[in-house]
Formats: structure tokens, sequence, C-alpha cells
């Protein structure tokens, strides 16, 4: 006996295309969803290894522009910085020179006063002399200053050392202010007791 197959109605068949183009819609939407998480985990994994060699490249690349912009401003500052030092205080060996100039300058002037104004260089004896010594190292260092325009003695210019030490053996008792030499309270109690062991008459503050 034959069976005969009946036909599906065509709205079951369309209603099971349906069901398997939904069905497999959702299998590739969940593949792909799948493969998107694949890539990412691979883009994390992946910069994570780069990151750090990126942050170096950076680095690198800071540094080197850094270098090429900041290499010709120290370049400059190193050139004014040697400019500065070639003109500002002499060397140690300098400065001596120029303390020995006043040191003979003032032993010279002091002389001078002692025999200008008591008649014997040997006056007062040394401590005396030592204290009027002080006093005209002291005037020439201050006409130093001044006329060089310097803060200390120390500071002269290297580029002056020369001038300067022209300058000082020309200095005069009469370029030096009388009121920086004359004698002082202490210069004059030293100066009055070598007087009183000699006998001879004390000098006053108005002598």
């Amino acid at each position: 006996m034959t069976r005969t197959l009946t036909p599906q109605p065509e709205g079951d068949n369309r209603k099971n295309e349906m069901v398997s183009m939904i069905y497999n819609l959702g299998q590739q939407n969940k593949n792909l969803n799948q493969q998107t998480k694949n890539l990412s985990e691979q883009m994390d994994a992946m910069l994570g290894v780069m990151e750090p060699m990126i942050e170096q490249k950076a680095k690198e690349a800071v540094k080197r522009v850094a270098t090429e912009q900041l290499t010709p401003m120290i370049d400059e500052v190193k050139e004014v910085a040697n400019s500065a030092v070639e003109k500002s205080r002499a060397d140690t060996s300098h400065q001596h020179d120029v303390t020995m100039a006043r040191h003979a300058k003032a032993s010279h002037l002091t002389k001078q006063w002692i025999r200008k104004h008591h008649g014997d260089v040997n006056y007062g004896g040394r401590e005396y002399y030592g204290k009027k010594h002080t006093q005209f190292m002291v005037a020439i260092a201050r006409m130093l200053i001044t006329k060089f325009h310097i803060q200390v003695v120390n500071d002269v210019r290297q580029g002056e050392f020369k001038e300067v030490m022209k300058w000082i053996p020309t200095i005069t008792l009469n370029d030096i202010a009388a009121w920086r030499v004359e004698d002082r309270l202490t210069t004059l109690d030293v100066l009055n007791k070598w007087e009183k062991r000699h006998g001879i008459k004390l000098t006053t503050p108005n002598d």
C-alpha cells in the first residue's frame, strides 16, 4: 500500500525558515561577540607590551628635542659665564699683588705723615706707626673702591688689574682726606703713652 506524503502548508515553511534564520543570526551575533571579545583581549595584551616601549620612545623623543633646544642656550650661558669670570675678580695672585702695593704705599705715606706732623719719622714708636699705617691702608682701600666702582678691595676686575697697579703708587698725602688719617682717641692714647715714657709733652686732639 503506497503512502502519500501530505505537503506542509506554505505558512509553516515560512515559519520554519524564519526560525532558522533567527537562530543563524543569533549564532552569528554570538560568534561576532566572541570575536570582538577576543580581539579586545588581544589589543589589551598588545598595549600591555607596547605601552612601556611607547613610553620609553616618548621619553627619548622629548629628551632629544629638549637637548637640541637647550644645547645652544647652555653654550650661550657658558660663554657669558666665562666672559663674566674674565671681567670679574682678579685671581688670588693678583689680589696679593694689590694688597702688597697698598701696603707699600701706606708705609710710605705713614712715614710722610708722621714726619710732617711730628718732625721725626720714628716719633711715637712702633705701635703708633702700626696704627697710622692701618689708617692709611683703609684710606687707600676706600679710594680704590670708589675709583673703580667695586664693593670690596678683592673685587678688582681682571681687566683693570694693571690700571690699579699703576694707580696705587701715584697716590699722595694730598689725595687722602685729612679726617681719614687724623689721630683717633685710641691712636692718640698710644701716642701719649709713648710720649710719657720719653718725657715729651703730650699731643692733644687739637695739635
